[in-house]
């Protein structure tokens, strides 16, 4: 008996969806994904392959005075792999969680989030630059080693990890336009009180929406995300657009789209590095 109810507590949390929705295309919105980007890295272009898993577990939801309240566990990783010979070395991980409320009132909603997130490098990234090097430059780095017999890192890993707060706020205009398209509007704003490496800028404030165009079969979408990081004081742009599949269970958000980034890197390891970064998947949110 004890057992049957904790599988159903545990199947309503699965069940359960959030009040806020994440912005679509904002970097580092928790989401379940995989794409295909390619992207120049000291003047080589180079292809690679993200993932995501993320997930949005609600863990109590009220109601009251018109408006829903709701806490919420967030948890996720993204991950960058390179490819060589059938194989997929890992470069980077970065690693997520958050928790706090969330409320929806009408066409309005927020998130207020106490967030960690740390990064971690992988092997995979000395054997990506390794490859674009000159025919000198690798001899160069082989003789090395071998007259040190060790292993030279080409890329060194950097302690990484912040704690911060967001506020996330979300507007939904009510009604349609004339050509029958949807619209989310949000505004967001964190502060990290503790961050490795400490010099960084401490503050990132953004701002974005998603246009939804309704189809026969499909939806069609185009999001974008405008963001400044003041860790490394830049003006980041985000964008995402493509096809909405229908999800007769209406808990996910399934997406085919394509992508480009131009901005800092957000991976935590390349921090300080600027990205132009185009690319196609799919995304669950």
């Amino acid at each position: 008996m004890i057992h049957q109810v904790l599988l159903a507590s545990v199947v309503s949390l699965f069940n359960e969806q959030p009040l806020f929705t994440e912005p679509v295309a904002f970097p580092r919105s928790p989401e379940t994904s995989i794409s295909v980007d390619s992207a120049k890295y000291l003047g080589h272009r180079i292809g690679y392959i993200n993932a995501a898993i993320g997930r949005d577990l609600p863990l109590v939801t009220l109601e009251g005075s018109g408006a829903q309240y709701q806490l919420v566990l967030q948890g996720g990783t993204w991950v960058s792999l390179g490819y060589k010979e059938g194989r997929f070395p890992l470069l980077t991980q970065d690693f997520y969680f958050s928790v706090g409320p969330q409320f929806r009132y009408g066409t309005l909603s927020g998130a207020l989030k106490f967030n960690h997130i740390s990064a971690h490098l992988g092997d995979g990234i000395d054997e990506l630059i390794y490859e674009t090097l000159t025919e000198e430059e690798k001899a160069q780095y082989d003789q090395a080693e071998s007259f040190t017999g060790q292993d030279i890192l080409l890329v060194a890993p950097k302690s990484y990890s912040r704690d911060y707060e967001s506020l996330q706020l979300a507007w939904e205009p009510p009604g349609r336009s004339t050509l029958n398209t949807r619209d989310r509007l949000y505004l967001q704003v964190g502060y990290a009180h503790k961050m490795i490496p400490r010099h960084l800028g401490r503050w990132y404030i953004g701002v974005g929406d998603c246009l939804t165009y309704p189809g026969h079969h499909f939806d069609f979408f185009a999001a974008n995300d405008v963001t400044w990081n003041q860790d490394v004081d830049s003006i980041d742009y985000s964008l995402r657009t493509g096809i909405l599949l229908a999800d007769p269970t209406g808990l996910f958000q399934v997406q085919i789209a394509l992508t480009y980034y131009n901005g800092s890197d957000r991976r935590g390891q390349l921090v300080g590095r600027r990205l132009e970064q185009i690319g196609f998947g799919v995304f669950i949110q």
